[in-house]
C-alpha cells in the first residue's frame, strides 16, 4: 500500500530542479555537471548556489526534527534509558556527528535545535508545546516576507533565487546559537521571559549573517541576566 503522506523534502527538490533547469544555457546546456556549470552565466550560477543553501536548510531542519524525535524514544530493551543510549551514543549530538560523519559541533547544533522544536508527550500521551515555538516558526520559509534586520546586507534579505525557495528567517546554526544562549539564561528566568526574549532575538537576527546572530543572541542573554556571572553562580548554588 502506497502512503499518501508527502515527502518532507519534495518541495526543496522541486525548487532546486526548477532553478537548475532555468540556469542551464539555452544554446549549450552541456552534457555533464562540470560543463553545465561552466556554460551558466554569472547570475544563474549564483542562483544555483543560493538554492543549494535552501536545500541544505530543508535537510538540516528535517534532520533536527528526526533527531529530536529519536531523542525522546525510550530504549527498546528498557535497560539503556533512551534509544540514543541503546544505539551506543552518549547523546543525540554525538549520534548525528558519527552517523553523518561531521564535526561534533555540527551534530550538537542540529541536536540542540531538534530538542528545541520537538513537541514532547505528556504523562497522558498528549502532545505538549515545544520548548521554543518562536524558533520553530523562524526555521520555516516565509514567502514574501521581508527582513526586519536593517543591518543585514541586501543579498541576505532577498529570497534564495528568482522563482526558487524563499529563505527562512533563521538558519539551523543561528537557531542553535539563540537556543544555547537562552538556555543558559533560562536557569534564572521565567518561561514568559524566555519566550519574549526568543521573539526579540529572532526579530533582530532574521536573515542576518551567523556572526551577527551570535552577537544578538549574546546581547539578549545579557539583558536577561543583568546581575552578571558571579551572582548567577551564587543563585544556582542555593
Amino acid at each position: 500500500m502506497t502512503s499518501s503522506a508527502p515527502n518532507p523534502l519534495a518541495a526543496a527538490a522541486a525548487g532546486f530542479d526548477a532553478v537548475w533547469q532555468s540556469a542551464l544555457d539555452a544554446i549549450r546546456p552541456g552534457s555533464g555537471v562540470a560543463e553545465q556549470l561552466e556554460n551558466m552565466n554569472d547570475e544563474a550560477v549564483l542562483q544555483v548556489l543560493d538554492e543549494l543553501g535552501a536545500v541544505q536548510h530543508a535537510v538540516e531542519v528535517l534532520a533536527a526534527r528526526v533527531t529530536g524525535a529519536i531523542a525522546l524514544r525510550p530504549s527498546p530493551s528498557g535497560r539503556d534509558g533512551t534509544l540514543v543510549r541503546a544505539a551506543g551514543y552518549a547523546n543525540p549530538g554525538v549520534m548525528v556527528s558519527e552517523r553523518w560523519r561531521v564535526a561534533r559541533a555540527r551534530g550538537a547544533a542540529i541536536a540542540e535545535v531538534g530538542a528545541a522544536i520537538t513537541q514532547p508527550r505528556g504523562l497522558l500521551g498528549e502532545l505538549e508545546e515545544c520548548p521554543f515555538p518562536a524558533i520553530t516558526a523562524a526555521l520555516e520559509p516565509a514567502p514574501g516576507s521581508e527582513s526586519s534586520n536593517t543591518d543585514a546586507v541586501p543579498d541576505d534579505t532577498r529570497p534564495s533565487s528568482d522563482g526558487g525557495t524563499p529563505r527562512a528567517p533563521l538558519s539551523v546554526d543561528g537557531a542553535a546559537v539563540i537556543v544555547r544562549e537562552l538556555r543558559n539564561a533560562g536557569r534564572i528566568c521565567s518561561r514568559p521571559e524566555l519566550d519574549a526574549a526568543s521573539i526579540i532575538a529572532i526579530e533582530h537576527a532574521a536573515h542576518a549573517p551567523l556572526q551577527d546572530v551570535t552577537r544578538i543572541a549574546k546581547l539578549v542573554r545579557t539583558r536577561l541576566d543583568q546581575d552578571g556571572r558571579e551572582p548567577r553562580d551564587e543563585l544556582l548554588r542555593r
